[in-house]
């Protein structure tokens, strides 16, 4: 995506760069992970997968798998972790 993204000109180059970094931090893959994986390779794989217009347009009806992750639930805080001992008597 962030081939297709950069291709259109919907972000720059330091927005590619951060969006491959946080993407190889966020699957504990090693610094540089992208240099295994060639630009003819990716363009392959978006070609088979339809073209960067049409992974765009799903992205863009369906959301990405980031925007869609839920956020981690909040605990309603207790008696007993408010230091009152009272989570007994709730």
């Amino acid at each position: 995506m962030v081939h297709c993204l950069h291709d259109g000109g919907q972000i720059d180059n330091t927005q590619a760069r951060n969006l491959i970094d946080h993407q190889g931090k966020r699957r504990g893959w090693g610094e540089d992970w992208e240099a295994s994986i060639s630009p003819r390779e990716v363009g392959h794989v978006i070609s088979r997968a339809g073209g960067c217009q049409r992974l765009l347009s799903q992205i863009g009806s369906q959301g990405s798998r980031i925007a869609r992750s839920r956020p981690m639930p909040t605990p309603a805080p207790s008696s007993q972790s408010e230091g009152f001992g009272l989570a007994p008597y709730r």
